[in-house]
C-alpha cells in the first residue's frame, strides 16, 4: 500500500478523533468524552483534576465498578484483584472503586489512553457474567412509585432531557413532575445511587445544577433522592443538600422508604 495512503488514513483517524472528542470543564476538573465504547455500549470518560504543584490525578471517575452495579455485577475480592492486575499491566492503580493515576502534565495523554484501557477492559465482566440485582435500582423505584401514586392535579415526565449553558451540555432529571395547578411548582427529582461512588454522584449532579443556572429549569424544584445515605461522607452528603431545595435519605437496606416517603415529599415540593 501506498505511503499517501497510509498518510490519509492517519488523517482521516486523526480528524475523526478531534471531530468526535468531547471535552467538558467542571470546577477544578475536566473530563474527556473519548469515542471508543464499551461492551455495555457507552462512551467512555476520564476525569483530569489539578494536583498541585505540577502534577494531575487522571481517573476513570469510578465510572467502571459504577456501571457494573448497574448490571447487577457486584465486585468480590476476587474481582478485585483483576482490576488491580489489569491496573498494573497498564501503569496505574485501582482502589476504591476507581482505575487512577498520578501524572505529570508531559504524561496527560499516555495517562488518559491508559486509564480508557482499563476501564474498557475491566468491563469485559458483562459477558461473563448473568445480571443479579441484590437491590433494585433507586430510579426504577422512584419512576414506579410516581406512576403508581400520580394524583390528578401532576404530569409526569421521565427521563426528561434539558439544556444547560454549556454548548452542546444535556442533562436528564429521572422524572418531573409539573403541577396543572397556577401556584404550583414543577418538581425535578433525581436518584443517586451508592454504587456509582457518592463523590462522582455528587459531581455530576452539581454540575447539572450549576449548568442549568439561570436557565427556566433553574426554577424547578430539586429533589435528591440519596440511597444508603448512611454510607455517604457527611462533606459529600452536604454538598448535595446544598444544591437541592430537598434531600431525600434513605438508609441501607430500606428502598421502601422511597414508596412511603417520595409522594408527600414531591407534593409539599410542588406546593412550596
Amino acid at each position: 500500500m501506498a505511503t499517501t495512503d497510509c498518510r490519509s488514513f492517519r488523517e482521516a483517524l486523526l480528524g475523526y478523533l478531534d471531530h468526535e472528542l468531547e471535552a467538558t470543564a467542571f470546577e477544578n476538573q475536566c473530563v474527556l468524552t473519548l469515542p471508543l465504547k464499551t461492551l455495555d455500549d457507552r462512551f467512555l470518560d476520564v476525569y483530569i483534576e489539578e494536583h498541585p504543584p505540577e502534577n494531575l490525578v487522571v481517573h476513570d471517575g469510578g465510572r467502571t465498578t459504577a456501571e457494573l452495579f448497574v448490571q447487577g455485577i457486584h465486585l468480590n475480592p476476587k474481582k478485585e484483584e483483576l482490576f488491580k492486575e489489569i491496573a498494573r499491566r497498564y501503569g496505574v492503580n485501582y482502589g476504591d472503586g476507581s482505575f487512577i493515576v498520578l501524572c505529570k502534565y508531559s504524561e496527560a495523554q499516555s495517562a488518559i489512553l491508559a486509564i480508557a484501557q482499563c476501564a474498557s477492559l475491566a468491563m469485559h465482566e458483562v459477558l461473563t457474567h448473568r445480571p443479579e440485582f441484590a437491590e433494585e435500582i433507586p430510579s426504577l423505584i422512584v419512576r414506579r412509585t410516581l406512576d403508581t401514586w400520580k394524583p390528578d392535579h401532576l404530569d409526569l415526565r421521565h427521563r426528561l432531557s434539558v439544556n444547560g449553558n454549556t454548548p452542546g451540555a444535556k442533562h436528564t432529571f429521572d422524572s418531573v413532575a409539573f403541577s396543572k395547578r397556577s401556584e404550583g411548582r414543577a418538581v425535578a427529582v433525581q436518584a443517586l445511587a451508592f454504587g456509582y461512588g457518592p463523590q462522582v454522584q455528587a459531581d455530576r449532579y452539581g454540575f447539572l445544577v450549576l449548568d442549568i443556572r439561570g436557565t427556566e429549569y433553574d426554577d424547578w424544584q430539586r429533589l435528591a433522592v440519596v440511597s444508603k445515605a448512611d454510607h455517604w461522607p457527611a462533606k459529600v452528603l452536604q454538598q448535595v443538600r446544598s444544591l437541592s431545595n430537598k434531600t431525600l435519605e434513605v438508609p441501607s437496606g430500606d428502598n421502601t422508604a422511597i414508596e412511603r416517603l417520595l409522594p408527600s415529599y414531591v407534593e409539599e415540593l410542588a406546593a412550596a
